[in-house]
């Protein structure tokens, strides 16, 4: 249950996505070129957003899955989820890929406006329990009608990373969703799941340009002292939405 005075902390990080989700496509790619050439601006963002999550969240101001909507869950889980769903088993195909178990799916990380999750999606489509050796969470973006750039679900991801990775939130998370899984030191991997369609010169080129721009906020959160140590990869997959077997084919990873 969310605490009534719990307010969400104000994101120019989540502002600037929201704001990229109503470009074009010519758009998203000559603002992907501005944040290479500038990706300090992004990591500062980015760690803004994380600094405003751990110093307002407590572990009682809301639930991830708070009673009302974890009491329907069972009945209502067919109608509500689509391809990703809890307890599905994911393989991934590609070099050095590791299968991953959904555990949760449509995850916000911070209680959002029913009218506003309603109208978009603004969290995660799923998290996985990525399998061992490596273990660690997986957390997923998929494609939709209104987001089916790798550039807008870097950024949603990226957004859902500095909510998620506070102390407090970490601890929420394995309390109620991952059961411990994470143990003492928590990694996540980041998913950009795209629909396997024919590409363009255009998406290919703003593809390309958004796995430069993962590696080099990677690099530069890294080098971030106030941000923990919890970016493990970036991964692009790509899925068959019209046919989906629970497989994901790997296109890059940084």
């Amino acid at each position: 249950m969310t605490d009534p005075y719990f307010r969400l902390p104000d994101s120019t990080f989540r502002g600037r996505y929201e704001r990229a989700r109503r470009l074009d496509l010519g758009s998203q790619i000559r603002e992907c070129v501005d944040y290479l050439q500038n990706p300090e601006i992004l990591v500062f963002e980015f760690v803004q957003s994380f600094s405003s999550v751990e110093s307002c969240c407590g572990p009682e101001d809301f639930s991830f899955r708070p009673p009302s909507t974890a009491e329907a869950q069972d009945d209502e889980l067919e109608l509500t989820l689509e391809h990703f769903y809890e307890s599905l088993e994911v393989s991934v195909d590609g070099a050095d890929a590791e299968p991953f178990t959904c555990v949760a799916s449509e995850l916000n990380p911070l209680p959002r406006p029913e009218e506003a999750l309603v109208e978009e999606r603004h969290g995660l489509d799923y998290l996985g329990l990525v399998h061992a050796p490596r273990g660690g969470a997986a957390l997923g973006a998929v494609s939709c009608e209104g987001e089916s750039t790798p550039y807008l679900l870097l950024l949603r991801l990226l957004n859902a990373l500095a909510e998620l990775s506070p102390r407090v939130q970490i601890e929420r998370l394995e309390r109620e969703i991952t059961k411990g899984a994470l143990a003492s030191n928590p990694v996540f991997d980041l998913h950009l799941v795209l629909w396997s369609l024919p590409e363009d010169a255009e998406r290919t080129q703003l593809s390309m340009l958004t796995r430069d721009l993962a590696e080099v906020v990677k690099g530069g959160l890294v080098e971030a002292w106030q941000f923990p140590d919890v970016l493990r990869d970036i991964q692009c997959l790509r899925m068959d939405a019209s046919e989906f077997d629970g497989s994901l084919d790997l296109d890059w990873r940084v």
